[in-house]
């Protein structure tokens, strides 16, 4: 798991919105979250095995990212320059999507974006979870 985390990590470095690339332990839960804006906060959320023989284990992963970046005004009466870089979030989303959907991590299937989810927030914090698959097998 740890290779996997490294790697995503790294994939993630070729994305130059991202100031902050972490794994997620919670800093946007604390008051002062110790990290820059936009970032991307990585977690293994859930590895589910299934037998293949005595001694290896079929591995379905489940890879969450956090990315977060500071509340834009978007109102219909905020400049046409603050409305772009609020609008650049979703750009960011897409770029993050781009660079790990159908990513092959050595000895892995290839990342599969499941699904993006909008997380509510009342912090300033504007907050969506990426949720990304790939399996592998596991040799006890």
């Amino acid at each position: 798991m740890k290779t996997i985390l490294k790697i995503i990590q790294n994939r993630l470095s070729d994305e130059p919105k991202l100031r902050y690339i972490a794994e997620n332990w919670g800093q946007l839960e604390l008051e002062n979250p110790p990290l820059l804006f936009p970032c991307a906060l990585i977690d293994l959320t859930e590895v589910n095995y299934s037998s293949n023989l005595l001694k290896s284990q079929q591995a379905q992963v489940t890879l969450t990212l956090n990315i977060a970046n500071k509340l834009q005004n978007v109102s219909y009466n905020a400049s046409l320059d603050a409305k772009n870089t609020a609008y650049e979030y979703y750009d960011l989303l897409e770029g993050v999507s781009k660079l790990l959907h159908g990513y092959s991590l050595s000895g892995t299937s290839p990342l599969c974006r499941t699904s993006l989810r909008k997380m509510t927030r009342q912090d300033g914090i504007k907050e969506y979870q990426l949720t990304f698959t790939l399996s592998y097998t596991d040799q006890l």
